[in-house]
């Protein structure tokens, strides 16, 4: 196999796991039955350690794939903005309407649904719609639209509106990259801080063309660094910025163990991913979001009328359900409008 497609197919592969840890994260029962203390909490706990990867690794994943292979320039990125208009702002305003929409129809049999800050269409101010769209959860910059995962693609939006910028700083000298630890120390929020860390990360490795391929070699060093990483925290109280630096030493060296995991994964099995799950990545990211909380809802139900029923298998269950709903509505919405998927995100 090539080494530029046993690149592409690596990061392919990597994107279909990371989305199955993005669906575990929000199929978890742990808030809605108050379940911390138990051991299905505490085990949720340590594993969420390895599951919060995925929001970092994806933003180094688009950050590397913006400037891999193109020279960067006025026209190209013109180019690339038109293009991502396409690909992530108009399905970003498409699919909180529709989760907004699923809402305000739910209202009328579930009045739970509507609140203070979720208001029917039809019952919404310009406030209201600004709250949908961009802080229905959350405050500040810790907020998220309706469609709660899509904070990702907001954020990515923002960031790749200012590509020039990580241009600008990292094209200067190979050591740039050392700028981004000093990101940590600004008084801001984990997620837009792990946001311009992990971009610029990628971007920095698609400016100097790094074959993140060869990184594998170092996985023996990436593996003690995770380890000393993880361990560290639980051995002394490390101050908020400096937990922030250390979980990016983390998350680079999980991002070279998940390289070589995947590189020996394509070795052993000819992974090619053409996958239906594959192609239907984005409507998975995309949706699954409403169908985890409709499932949690009525996972704390059902535990609640029968308590010997395993938390951890409905949490499965949960995370099975939710990607095959996904995907037959990926597989009819193909079907019946292939133009319509396109426009809702369709990368297939």
């Amino acid at each position: 196999m090539e080494i530029q497609q046993t690149e592409r197919y690596a990061i392919d592969l990597l994107r279909c796991v990371l989305m199955v840890f993005i669906v575990t994260i929000h199929t978890n029962l742990v808030v809605d039955l108050h379940l911390d203390n138990t051991s299905y909490g505490q085990a949720y706990a340590y594993l969420s350690e390895l599951l919060w990867l995925s929001n970092s690794l994806f933003f180094t994943i688009s950050g590397y794939l913006y400037f891999k292979g193109s020279t960067f320039n006025l026209d190209t990125y013109i180019d690339k903005t038109k293009r991502r208009i396409r690909s992530l702002v108009l399905p970003y305003f498409l699919w909180n309407t529709i989760i907004w929409g699923l809402y305000s129809v739910g209202a009328c049999f579930v009045p739970s649904l509507s609140n203070d800050i979720i208001k029917p269409i039809g019952s919404a101010n310009l406030v209201d719609v600004f709250h949908v769209y961009f802080a229905t959860y959350g405050e500040g910059l810790a907020s998220m639209p309706i469609n709660g995962p899509f904070w990702f693609l907001r954020n990515l939006i923002f960031l790749s509106l200012l590509t020039p910028l990580f241009y600008l700083l990292f094209r200067g000298h190979r050591f740039t990259f050392l700028v981004l630890p000093l990101v940590c120390f600004i008084p801001m929020p984990s997620a837009p801080l792990a946001s311009i860390i992990f971009f610029g990360l990628g971007c920095y490795v698609g400016i100097w063309s790094v074959d993140v391929m060869k990184l594998t070699s170092k996985v023996r060093y990436a593996l003690v660094t995770y380890l000393f990483t993880l361990a560290l925290p639980y051995l002394f109280t490390i101050p908020e910025q400096y937990a922030m630096l250390l979980g990016c030493f983390k998350h680079c060296a999980a991002f070279v163990i998940a390289l070589w995991l995947a590189e020996h994964y394509l070795a052993a099995k000819r992974y090619i991913p053409n996958t239906l799950f594959h192609k239907s990545l984005f409507f998975i990211f995309a949706f699954h979001g409403f169908v985890a909380r409709f499932l949690t809802k009525s996972s704390a139900l059902l535990i609640t009328k029968y308590p010997e029923i395993p938390p951890a298998l409905l949490h499965f269950v949960n995370v099975v359900l939710s990607i095959l709903v996904c995907i037959l509505l990926y597989k009819t919405l193909q079907k019946l409008s292939p133009k319509l998927c396109k426009v809702l995100g369709s990368r297939a």
